[in-house]
């Protein structure tokens, strides 16, 4: 696979409002950080400058040394970053010494390579094992007898004669090992067929299976683990393209449903024609409905081959509300997903202008109607007329008219600081809603609370799927 760029480059990405210019910033200025860079001792001295200046590592590929960093809202202890571009032969000795992988970054190209992280205010170790294979029926019992030993899996990716998995645990913590159901604990699915695996992830969720990670090269790997506690039923849509924008509409389209993307069930997987061997590569992405509804969300699907091509875009979707969800190196470029909360239509159920319609309507009708009233009794000279009525129902028009208006400009402000809340950094963010003022901090907390419960509006999450606190 072809390198993304073929120079080094670090692009402080602001996030611009609507018609700002897109001059670069200043290091420091902007909220999204990409580096790229061919050589590994340039992208540590880079990310090191950028943990300075109160950058976190989000996302990336550290086997192509290329990663998006976002800056805290807070101030918090300063990580150490490292890249390990071997895993195998450097990820224990770094573990002794408190670092951690950033799942996030997990990636291969010659061998499986991350970005590690250090965290000066714990003090908790962590043991890995990293098992490779280039079968998949080997790979997948390497990743049950590990679990049999209290760990658990963290990523996984694949190469082009072998697939690897990191696997990690609580230093001496072995006690898991007890609850460790059979064999069919973890599957397995191996398949260069959309269809098929579509069908195969149908069948599997049914016994209670849920993904946990997908990885491709001649062909995509998904991993499914079957909790002891299984949840409600789910679905899973399978989506596979060659292009961006088509990727972008269909994630669109099945979210529409109630799907969400999996991210690190997202990959790019080598299209292969029989003799003629690979002729190119196309993106496949898993993406699950929950048995209840959830948070309704609408995605952004970045893919540029230059990284200045990128930060401008990632700046942009970003000052709409975007928040970065996984980076994916493909064949001829990168691809950056992006997802935020979907705003409501009036027409949509549980939409609050509703609210603001009926509210205003009713308050405006008997307002008309005891004008209506008291007018009546001032005009002996119009029989036949209701004036009463009459009123009522002008009173009803103009009323749902400025309740609508209203609450729209409620709904717009919420919207707002839910979006500026939810984009916050990962290692700083805070859940919590800002205080309003005067008029708007008697009616604001209401309505910021009934959106919620309509919407279930929270910042994508960014997590294994056991919902383990795994650095990002």
């Amino acid at each position: 696979m072809p390198r993304f760029l073929p120079f080094s480059l670090a692009v402080s990405l602001l996030a611009w409002p609507a018609g700002a210019s897109s001059q670069q910033a200043e290091p420091n200025a902007g909220r999204f950080l990409v580096l790229d860079t061919s050589r590994n001792d340039t992208l540590q001295k880079e990310m090191e400058q950028a943990a300075a200046d109160g950058y976190r590592v989000v996302d990336g590929d550290a086997a192509y040394n290329l990663l998006v960093l976002e800056k805290v809202a807070e101030a918090t202890p300063r990580p150490e970053y490292r890249v390990l571009s071997i895993l195998q032969n450097q990820l224990k000795k770094a573990s002794e010494e408190g670092f951690r992988v950033v799942p996030a970054t997990l990636g291969t190209k010659d061998f499986p390579a991350a970005v590690i992280v250090r965290d000066p205010a714990s003090t908790v170790r962590y043991e890995y094992l990293v098992v490779d294979a280039g079968r998949t029926a080997t790979f997948e019992r390497e990743i049950v007898d590990g679990a049999a030993k209290g760990y658990r899996v963290v990523g996984m990716v694949s190469g082009p004669s072998e697939h690897a998995a990191v696997l990690e645990r609580t230093a001496g913590d072995e006690t898991t090992a007890a609850a460790v159901s059979p064999g069919d604990r973890f599957k397995l699915l191996a398949t260069n067929q959309s269809s098929r695996l579509q069908e195969e992830l149908s069948d599997h969720a049914a016994l209670g299976y849920r993904v946990l990670f997908a990885s491709a090269a001649k062909e995509m790997l998904v991993l499914l683990e079957r909790p002891h506690d299984v949840q409600a039923n789910v679905e899973y849509l399978v989506v596979t393209t060659t292009k961006s924008g088509t990727l972008q509409q269909e994630m669109n389209a099945a979210a529409s449903r109630g799907f969400r993307l999996l991210p690190r069930a997202m990959t790019a997987v080598q299209k292969r024609l029989g003799l003629i061997g690979t002729y190119g590569y196309e993106i496949g992405a898993v993406m699950e409905k929950p048995g209840a509804p959830g948070a309704e969300v609408e995605y952004r699907v970045l893919g540029a081959r230059r990284a200045s091509t990128l930060a401008k875009e990632l700046g942009d979707a970003a000052a709409q509300g975007f928040v970065v969800v996984r980076l994916l190196v493909g064949y001829e470029e990168a691809v950056i997903v992006l997802e935020r909360p979907r705003a409501r239509s009036i027409g949509s159920l549980g939409d609050s202008l509703w609210n603001g319609v009926i509210a205003g309507a009713a308050v405006g009708a008997l307002a008309g109607a005891f004008t209506g009233l008291v007018a009546s009794d001032d005009c002996p000279e119009c029989p036949g007329f209701n004036v009463p009525l009459t009123m009522g129902v002008l009173g009803a028009g103009v009323g749902s008219a400025l309740g609508a208006g209203i609450d729209a400009l409620l709904g717009r402000r919420a919207a707002e600081h839910v979006s500026g809340t939810a984009t916050v950094g990962v290692a700083g963010g805070g859940n919590g809603y800002a205080r309003a003022d005067g008029l708007g901090g008697v009616l604001k907390p209401a309505h910021l609370a009934w959106q919620c419960a309509l919407n279930d509006v929270r910042r994508p999450a960014r997590r294994h799927d056991d919902g383990a606190n795994l650095p990002t």
